[in-house]
């Protein structure tokens, strides 16, 4: 936000808000997986077509909560890094690290019930408290198609790619941070 507000509850939420907002970067990633494999079962593409959407919903929460609020988000360049640090690798990586990296990730580290329990509880701000709710459910579904098919793209057990997650994780943090530290 270009002139953030003073009240750092407000901050914070409207933090939130834009992180939805930027959720298209997730649906373009999952949209090159889904369009460079040609000879997954139907399932695959039933799964990751509803994975997309979801995303894409998660993207309009965060505008409609903005518009809400009366921020003008489309005045504010978007973020794509986790596009742009993505988007070269091969479809297995892309996916194992938004599906089992990020995703799964925020299901066990309680960070989408947090996440919501704030908006909820410190925020009070019913519309992103549904928005984040919603999220949370979305997450859990991501999660365990991340389980169903990222071993199937990498064609390695469910360990192994939660370790090549990891390391596509570690490497992600440190490319934001290494951006940061140029801005």
């Amino acid at each position: 936000v270009e002139n953030p507000p003073a009240d750092p509850v407000l901050n914070e939420l409207v933090i939130k808000m834009r992180v939805r907002q930027e959720e298209m970067t997730a649906c373009d990633l999952i949209a090159g997986v889904l369009y460079t494999q040609s000879s997954m079962p139907w399932s695959f593409y039933y799964d990751l077509a509803r994975h997309i959407w979801d995303e894409a919903r998660h993207a309009m929460f965060g505008q409609a909560a903005l518009e809400e609020d009366g921020y003008e988000w489309m005045t504010r360049p978007q973020y794509t890094s986790d596009y742009d640090i993505n988007a070269e690798k091969i479809p297995a990586a892309k996916y194992a690290w938004l599906s089992i990296g990020i995703e799964e990730g925020a299901m066990i580290s309680l960070g989408k019930k947090k996440e919501y329990e704030w908006c909820r509880d410190e925020a009070k701000h019913p519309l992103m408290t549904q928005f984040q709710d919603y999220d949370w459910a979305d997450e859990i579904v991501h999660a365990n198609l991340g389980r169903k098919w990222a071993p199937d793209l990498m064609g390695e057990p469910l360990g192994f790619v939660r370790e090549i997650a990891q390391k596509e994780l570690d490497h992600f943090w440190a490319e934001v941070r290494k951006a940061e530290q140029q801005a």
